[in-house]
């Protein structure tokens, strides 16, 4: 039986999974695995209205941005920056998507000034692997996180190895890359 820990107390618990996105450092310290998870902050620009008539997702290397029609809008990602989950947005970043974005459909300039403004924190590991794996204090509490940009893609994989590790099954993947050990030096 394990107990976890929280704000209001605590509850009592046969396995956890720590799967808390860049929050999951510490919490995997306290289960005995130093691990380098670092935030890699993501920017977009929602705009509210698609006047380019796109209607599939659209990647332009050269401008290093990702189109994505969001109705009833548009969406453009592609900066990225590596920085301490608090810090302050620096919103050059979608100044930077908007010029590349008008760049290709010059009928957008000016939307910005209405546009959703968006950063999120992806949870990456410095060797670019999750953390997938037992504990090295606790046999129930299993790691799963740091997925980066592969975190949506790699959901259902992980979740099925992490519900064999839960069952005492061998999964099929071989799990040395991902262990939390992989640090310790």
């Amino acid at each position: 039986m394990t107990h976890l820990r929280h704000s209001g107390g605590q509850t009592a618990c046969d396995a956890v999974v720590i799967c808390a996105g860049h929050a999951s450092a510490p919490l995997a310290a306290e289960l005995g695995d130093r691990v380098p998870l670092g935030a890699e902050r993501g920017y977009c620009i929602q705009y509210r209205t698609n006047p380019t008539g796109l209607t599939k997702p659209l990647m332009l290397a050269d401008q290093r941005i990702a189109i994505t029609p969001k109705l009833p809008g548009l969406r453009v990602a592609g900066q990225v920056e590596i920085a301490d989950p608090d810090a302050p947005e620096n919103w050059k970043h979608v100044e930077i998507l908007h010029r590349r974005a008008v760049s290709v459909f010059p009928e957008l300039e000016g939307l910005d000034m209405d546009a959703i403004r968006w950063m999120g924190v992806r949870p990456s590991m410095t060797d670019c692997t999750p953390v997938i794996g037992r504990s090295s204090r606790a046999a129930n509490a299993i790691h799963a996180f740091g997925h980066g940009h592969i975190g949506f893609t790699a959901s259902a994989r992980t979740a099925r190895i992490v519900d064999d590790l839960l069952s005492d099954r061998t999964p099929d993947t071989p799990m040395g890359p991902f262990s939390p050990r992989r640090f310790a030096r």
